[in-house]
């Protein structure tokens, strides 16, 4: 009779056991919610940056001069880097506000007249490309009064030149074509030859426009 008195006597209490059970269900493995803990994070940076450390101090133990010149250096392609990434974004915001414009002005009624005197004025102010863009609107614009017929917006130079490939216009549009994408897309440098050269394109296109319509007549 004494081994059940003894074993019930060494039995926990019912409090510890609770006490015991709130203990470990509030343990983390057991939280159904997910635990705020940023060390992962910490980790994985620590990985990335660790070697990058470890670099510069092994460098710095053999020369300060030498670890100091290639921090400048990095620095000064870093800046490099984010000086080209803003540039291009701008120009990209500068592209798409030229396209914008342009899609304005063939919403409106305009005189080729006007934009060949806009053009020879933009090509004295040696801003070429503009002169370039100017006649081949200009001349799009010809053409399309010969055909009677409305330039449709937001139609491309590619599919201008797909529309009058068996034209006695392709050649000359072609020359347009190819400065306009090499020096205002690709972002070349037009020089007064590439004006020079699409003036003659212009005036080829005019020349032709004016013999169809005579023609025609």
């Amino acid at each position: 009779m004494a081994m059940p008195v003894l074993f019930a006597a060494a039995a926990p209490s019912a409090e510890t056991i609770r006490e015991t059970a709130r203990e470990v269900v509030a343990r983390s493995e057991f939280q159904l919610r997910p635990v705020n803990d940023s060390r992962p994070l910490w980790d994985l940076l620590w990985r990335v940056l660790r070697p990058i450390f470890e670099f510069f101090s092994g460098l710095w133990a053999i020369s300060p001069v030498l670890a100091w010149f290639v921090i400048v250096i990095l620095s000064i392609v870093c800046l490099l880097i984010i000086g080209h990434i803003v540039y291009s974004f701008s120009q990209a915001i500068s592209r798409r506000t030229g396209l914008a414009t342009a899609l304005a002005l063939e919403k409106k009624k305009v005189d080729p007249i006007e934009l060949e005197r806009q053009a020879e004025n933009a090509a004295v102010k040696q801003d070429f490309i503009s002169a370039v863009r100017l006649l081949f609107r200009a001349s799009l614009l010809r053409i399309a009064q010969r055909e009677k017929r409305e330039l449709r917006p937001g139609t491309t130079n590619r599919e201008y030149l797909r529309r009058y490939a068996q034209s006695r216009y392709a050649i000359a549009l072609q020359q347009f074509a190819t400065v306009i994408d090499a020096k205002w897309y690709g972002h070349g440098v037009c020089d007064a030859d590439d004006y020079l050269a699409c003036r003659n394109a212009h005036r080829t296109i005019l020349t032709a426009s004016e013999a169809s319509y005579a023609h025609s007549a």
